[in-house]
C-alpha cells in the first residue's frame, strides 16, 4: 500500500456534519444487512457510546439517509 496523507494505524477522526451522518448510515445499514446489532456497529466504529451512536443515528435519519422506523407523529 503506497498510501500518501496520515497514519493507517490510528483510528481517523469521525467527519462532522453531513459526511458522518452518511458514514453512520452506511455502517448502520450494513449492519442490519448481516443481521448484526446497527447500533453497536455504530459504536464499533465511531468509538461513541451507545448513547452517542443512538444520536447519531437519530440525526442520519433526519438528514433522510435512513429510512424512519415509525412513522413520526
Amino acid at each position: 500500500g503506497g498510501e500518501s496523507g496520515g497514519a493507517r494505524h490510528a483510528r481517523p477522526a469521525w467527519p462532522r456534519g453531513i459526511e458522518g451522518r452518511w458514514l453512520v448510515a452506511r455502517e448502520y445499514r450494513a449492519a442490519q444487512e448481516g443481521g448484526l446489532d446497527p447500533v453497536l456497529a455504530v459504536m464499533c466504529a465511531t468509538g461513541h457510546s451507545r448513547r452517542w451512536s443512538l444520536r447519531l443515528i437519530a440525526q442520519a435519519r433526519d438528514a433522510g439517509f435512513l429510512t424512519p422506523r415509525h412513522a413520526r407523529r
